[in-house]
């Protein structure tokens, strides 16, 4: 990071299997960023950093079942790290807000299941989103959604010009009787559709 340039995690939360914690600690060694990890009592792990900084970053990963959760904040100066943990939130799906404070402004990063979602600059008081991820799968599934319901509107309409040919030419009481009731059923799902 350039001189003067902080990294701030805040509401990180990370959740592993006990493979994906040694893949995450084996990321940060490659890293060159010095974890020190120590096993708890009740199983839990804590990756410390003690050559960061007097504030010596610790990532605590509590153990639920056979998973291990870590929800933490942390203040980092070393570039090495920030990127280390910010590929960490990536890889293993991990939500983060990680800031970035410069001379006079602040970049803030949004991850949500290892994307960025949005960043945004905050500037003399003044907010500016500069990217904000839209759910495009999200989007064509509404979209299709909308065809499909347009879809059997279509079937419906035809559905019922059928019947209503039937009936008109139908003798039997019977038949139209229950013509009538396929009408009355075809007529109430149209207008939930259409409504």
């Amino acid at each position: 990071m350039a001189e003067g340039i902080t990294a701030v995690y805040v509401r990180t939360r990370l959740e592993v299997t006990e493979a994906e914690l040694s893949g995450l600690i084996k990321l940060f060694r490659e890293r060159r960023t010095f974890p020190e990890v120590r096993v708890l009592e009740n199983g839990s792990q804590e990756i410390a950093f003690p050559h960061e900084s007097n504030e010596a970053p610790v990532l605590e990963f509590t153990k639920q079942d056979n998973r291990y959760v870590c929800q933490a904040s942390c203040r980092i100066v070393n570039s090495r790290l920030a990127g280390a943990l910010r590929l960490a939130v990536a890889r293993y799906k991990g939500n983060a807000i990680f800031h970035r404070y410069g001379d006079g402004f602040i970049m803030a990063y949004e991850y949500r299941k290892g994307t960025v979602v949005k960043i945004t600059e905050i500037k003399d008081g003044e907010t500016t989103v500069l990217y904000q991820y839209h759910a495009i799968l999200r989007e064509l599934e509404e979209l299709f959604q909308k065809d499909s319901v347009e879809q059997e509107i279509s079937g419906l309409k035809a559905e019922i010009d059928r019947l209503l040919d039937e009936r008109n030419t139908s003798e039997e009481a019977d038949r139209v009787a229950s013509i009538d009731s396929e009408l009355r059923s075809l007529s109430i799902r149209l207008s939930v559709l259409d409504g």
